[in-house]
């Protein structure tokens, strides 16, 4: 079959947009605005492609009279424009998906390694708490050792008391 096609030209104030539409794509051209450009042709030129679905109710004439309101134009750039607004939302939500994705990772990783140093934490209180107690049980031999050195001394005190006894009275005798 053979293919079929039209071709129009619309302004958009700053803009052109020509357009042509075949039986399988419609072809946008649009010159002077920078910020427009299609994904899907990377090569700096301004060309957009839409499926001819997305203008199938549309009718492209390049005949002045068929349309004097410009409908046609109008509804055009209206698709087109919404278009690229869905193109635009599907860049920002893949974007911001990526972006929560990696936030994600970055938060599990500070997790992962918050709890790392938990446990490493919680394993030197352990290991201050048995060093405390050994303090403690020196403390505690080292007041066995005191009470056990009065006692002795006591002792002692005694024994040197029975001698000096024992010795007044071996003397007395």
């Amino acid at each position: 079959m053979g293919e079929t096609s039209s071709e129009i030209s619309v302004e958009t104030g700053a803009s052109t947009i020509d357009v042509l539409s075949t039986d399988q794509n419609t072809i946008m051209e649009v010159q002077d605005a920078s910020s427009i450009r299609s994904d899907d042709n990377d090569d700096g030129d301004n060309i957009g492609i839409l499926p001819s679905s997305a203008l199938a109710d549309l009718q492209i004439s390049n005949l002045p009279d068929d349309d004097p309101l410009e409908v046609k134009s109008l509804a055009l750039e209206f698709d087109y424009l919404i278009y690229k607004i869905q193109d635009r939302v599907k860049t920002l939500s893949d974007q911001t998906k990526d972006s929560v994705t990696a936030q994600k990772v970055n938060y599990e990783n500070d997790i992962a390694r918050i709890n790392a140093n938990i446990g490493q934490i919680n394993d030197l209180v352990r290991e201050c708490d048995l060093i405390e107690n050994e303090f403690v049980k020196i403390e505690q031999i080292s007041q066995i050792a005191k009470d056990f050195t009065m006692r002795l001394t006591q002792v002692e005190k005694k024994l040197q008391q029975r001698r000096k006894l024992e010795k007044e009275s071996r003397v007395r005798y």
